[in-house]
């Protein structure tokens, strides 16, 4: 075979790295990574801390060795937290979560309820990781006459940045997909690793346990 001379103007990354710096991303850099040592001691001390903080007795987090193994190893994966209300999801996603990846990487987390998510949209999407509680129980947003769901929005752009994306929801599979739509349903299943929380709601247990 003859031989061809390739002459080349730029190399690989100084292409890549003019590309981008004009708006056109040819690559994608990896989600953010949570690999934590001694996960278990962060669970539980900083678990400990923030329910005492909140006027709480300590409890075993639900879902423990499931949430550890994330803790341990995300494998660029965000987390959809599902289940029934009261039983520990909103506490660990924005308080417990959030406090443990800045205490052993310094990384702030983009945290809101999906009702303030329109409101807040600027202060959380400029965050890698983002934390959205409930979701699903949103309204649609009328802006300029053009109803639209932010989550639907957040997930595009989580999908195509390769933020991290944590979300709580008390809905299923099916009823997100009836939510939402099919593309939105198939991106959030695609960046996040799905763990179910299950047992009591605890506000309500607590309260008759006081009783």
């Amino acid at each position: 075979m003859e031989n061809v001379e390739i002459k080349f103007r730029k190399t690989f990354a100084q292409a890549i790295d003019f590309l981008r710096a004009n708006g056109f991303d040819v690559t994608k850099s990896p989600r953010p990574a949570v690999k934590i040592e001694h996960a278990k001691y962060f669970l539980d001390n900083v678990g400990m801390r923030i329910l005492k903080e909140c006027g709480q007795e300590w409890h075993k987090i639900n879902a423990e060795e499931e949430i550890l193994s994330w803790l341990t190893d995300n494998t660029n994966l965000g987390l959809a937290l599902m289940g029934g209300c009261g039983n520990g999801k909103t506490l660990f996603a924005m308080k417990i979560l959030p406090t443990i990846i800045y205490m052993t990487s310094e990384r702030v987390c983009g945290c809101c309820h999906v009702r303030q998510l329109h409101d807040k949209w600027g202060e959380v999407i400029k965050r890698d990781i983002l934390v959205i509680d409930d979701v699903g129980t949103e309204e649609m947003v009328n802006e300029y006459g053009i109803k639209h769901y932010p989550f639907m929005e957040l997930v595009n752009i989580c999908e195509e940045k390769n933020k991290l994306l944590i979300i709580t929801t008390n809905l299923n599979g099916e009823e997100l997909r009836n939510k939402y739509d099919e593309r939105t349903y198939s991106r959030l299943r695609g960046m996040t690793r799905t763990i179910v929380f299950k047992g009591k709601d605890n506000r309500i247990y607590g309260n008759e346990h006081k009783a």
